[in-house]
């Protein structure tokens, strides 16, 4: 009751000689009740309604108890009283928070500057107008064991956590705060941004307005950077590439974090492109693209990133790193050279379909590139693979005003060099072929040789 509550209030003003106290019925707002939760032992309290500052429903503020252990609560029936400092009625939850975040470094700096705390991420900013809270807010937490995901997260590998910042967050003065609990299970790294949903109208897709990660647990890179040591990268170039078990690492030593900074592209192509998923089946292979902050960790000067790769047979692996103006560096290596020994076998029982620097063979539904002896440089130019149809209305629509499929390759995503020799192999279209243009191409886009091959007479 009222009577009882004041009578109370009396009682704890006399034993504390005069320190404030506020009394009153619990309620239950969530600001103050993390304060609170901290200040009181894990206490269920939140601003009683008598007390001397606005309302709790809607106004939270930090309660400082002059004394902040659990015996500075009296719990009276469902009355809740406790002792606070005036000075600090003016602060809230968040704003405390903030003042205790300026004693530690952020995990992250950016646009928002981010804090990691046991079992919370807290997102800071100071001098924040709305501009800095428009759109979502998305947090990527990558497990360090994928098997602790939850199903819904199937098939990525992170699960994602995207909200609005008055979802999570408050203002206050000119400062920003908002809070994100973690998932429970061990975490290699986390991933925030935040990003504009646009209208598919005007841009397909977010717009991403800055992102920054962090690794909680870099044990796997070392791991693998350790086992890299002791072999043979599959591949080298501006990345060394190394194959390990169901993995493919990424490694530079030493590393300047600029060096990650373009975004990764990986390639794998199957042994049998049934395997593919639907929507990659057109294209050959897997594109299982990502950025540094995605899959890798910089460490003692080294910069290295783990990408898992698809359980089907793999016939080659393609990668690198790519920004707006194209490719940056790549390399490639082939981990089932069976079919490419298979058709040169077959090969030596066949006249070509024509000859040039590479002869062409024609193999129920491929057409064999082939060159013997074979020196690295002679694959290096871009291949081109014109296909003319009978009907040219069996060509894909973007195509039709050209009258012929444009099939280029790079020798490393169709090729392999193998004994001395050079080989490529491209599928043919299923359609009614007329003719045949086969070739390379110069850096200057000059063609370097080209043949050509009739399958039927024109009309």
């Amino acid at each position: 009751s009222q009577t009882a509550a004041n009578s109370d209030l009396k009682a704890i003003r006399k034993i504390t000689q005069g320190a404030s106290v506020c009394v009153g019925p619990m309620q239950n707002h969530w600001g103050v009740f993390h304060v609170l939760n901290y200040y009181l032992a894990g206490s269920v309290i939140n601003a009683p309604s008598i007390c001397p500052f606005g309302s709790a429903a809607s106004d939270p503020f930090i309660i400082e108890p002059v004394y902040a252990e659990s015996d500075a609560l009296l719990t009276p029936g469902n009355q809740a009283a406790f002792l606070y400092d005036a000075r600090r009625l003016s602060e809230s939850p968040h704003e405390t928070a903030l003042r205790e975040l300026s004693r530690h470094e952020p995990v992250i700096r950016s646009k928002f500057n981010v804090y990691f705390d046991e079992d919370k991420l807290i997102y800071a900013k100071e001098a924040c107008s709305d501009s800095d809270i428009r759109g979502h807010f998305s947090l990527r937490v990558h497990p360090v064991n994928n098997g602790d995901l939850p199903p819904s997260a199937s098939p990525a590998d992170f699960q994602e956590i995207i909200f609005r910042f008055n979802e999570r967050g408050a203002r206050f003065y000119d400062k920003c705060l908002a809070y994100v609990i973690l998932p429970s299970y061990p975490i290699e790294r986390v991933r925030a941004n935040q990003f504009e949903r646009v209208p598919a109208s005007q841009f397909d897709g977010d717009v991403e307005i800055w992102s920054a990660f962090f690794v909680l647990d870099n044990a796997a890179h070392r791991s693998a950077s350790a086992k890299a040591a002791l072999s043979e990268p599959a591949a080298r170039n501006h990345f060394d590439l190394h194959l390990q078990d169901d993995r493919l690492l990424f490694l530079r030593d030493p590393c300047e974090p600029l060096d990650a900074d373009a975004r990764f592209f990986l390639h794998v192509r199957p042994v049998d492109s049934a395997d593919l998923p639907h929507n990659r089946k057109q294209y050959g292979f897997d594109n299982l693209n990502f950025n540094f902050d995605e899959r890798g960790a910089i460490f003692d000067g080294k910069c290295a990133a783990i990408a898992d790769l698809p359980a089907y047979p793999i016939e080659r692996i393609r990668a690198g790193q790519f920004d707006d103006n194209g490719e940056i560096w790549s390399a490639f290596f082939v981990l089932d050279g069976a079919v490419y020994r298979s058709a040169f076998a077959e090969a030596t029982r066949l006249e070509p379909a024509a000859r040039n620097y590479f002869d062409l063979y024609l193999q129920s539904g491929r057409l064999l590139f082939l060159r013997e002896p074979c020196e690295p440089s002679d694959a290096e130019a871009r291949f081109f693979l014109h296909v003319h149809p009978v009907d040219s209305g069996d060509l894909p629509r973007e195509r039709r005003q050209h009258g012929f499929d444009n099939l280029d390759f790079r020798f490393d995503e169709r090729g392999l060099r193998f004994d001395g020799k050079c080989a490529a192999i491209a599928d043919l279209p299923a359609y009614p072929i007329e003719r045949i243009r086969a070739g390379q191409i110069g850096d200057g886009g000059g063609e370097i040789w080209e043949a050509s091959i009739a399958l039927r007479e024109p009309g």
